[in-house]
């Protein structure tokens, strides 16, 4: 038995008994250092998206129904991503703390299929501008794939606004009304989001 120390026993020991017991005693076993490395060295690290932080242009969801989701396309590298910050560019938010779930799925027919996280990873602020940071590496997400990833609002705050950074450059923007609603492509717009990636 595997972290057990070995025990030998003769036929005899046991011929004239009606139950047998084998007691064995625990074994550890001291392994070599083992030291892992990487062929790679030279690692690059991208912001990925749209790098927008304009105030003249500005965008918002499309709604303020829960569940309203926007985000972008991210296509693979040749090597892994390991995501390590998410940002986004506020103009204006009058609404006080707000509070986003940040949503990764891959890609299906060039618009988002399946969830590809387990847990809910929430982006919250109450800034009333400037770039919103989240810091991405306690999650340990590693892609080798294209994938889509979005801001979805899960608070209804009422009346109040919500400007993020636009533009017509970087990453098309996609949408959807609600939760399982139908992904669009809206026109050539896009938001200052944009995702921090190593690989």
């Amino acid at each position: 038995m595997i972290g057990f120390e070995t025990k030998s026993y003769t036929l005899n020991d046991f011929i004239n008994q009606n139950e047998i017991e084998v007691y064995l005693t625990e074994k550890s076993t001291a392994l070599d250092e083992v030291i892992l490395s990487s062929k790679r060295k030279n690692y690059q690290t991208k912001i990925l998206g749209n790098k927008t932080t304009s105030k003249a242009l500005y965008a918002a969801f499309t709604s303020n129904k829960l569940g309203n989701e926007m985000g972008f396309i991210v296509r693979a590298r040749k090597h892994p991503m390991i995501l390590k910050k998410f940002n986004i560019s506020l103009v204006e938010n009058d609404y006080g703390p707000i509070k986003f779930r940040l949503n990764i799925y891959d890609v299906l027919n060039g618009l988002p299929n399946k969830t590809l996280l387990t847990d809910n990873i929430f982006i919250e602020t109450q800034d009333s501008s400037g770039i919103v940071s989240l810091d991405l590496t306690p999650y340990e997400i590693i892609l080798d794939q294209d994938f889509f990833i979005a801001i979805e609002w899960i608070e209804d705050l009422g009346p109040g606004k919500l400007y993020f950074s636009g533009g017509f450059f970087g990453a098309p923007l996609f949408a959807r009304e609600v939760s399982q609603g139908t992904w669009e492509k809206i026109g050539t717009a896009s938001v200052g989001m944009n995702v921090e990636v190593r690989y």
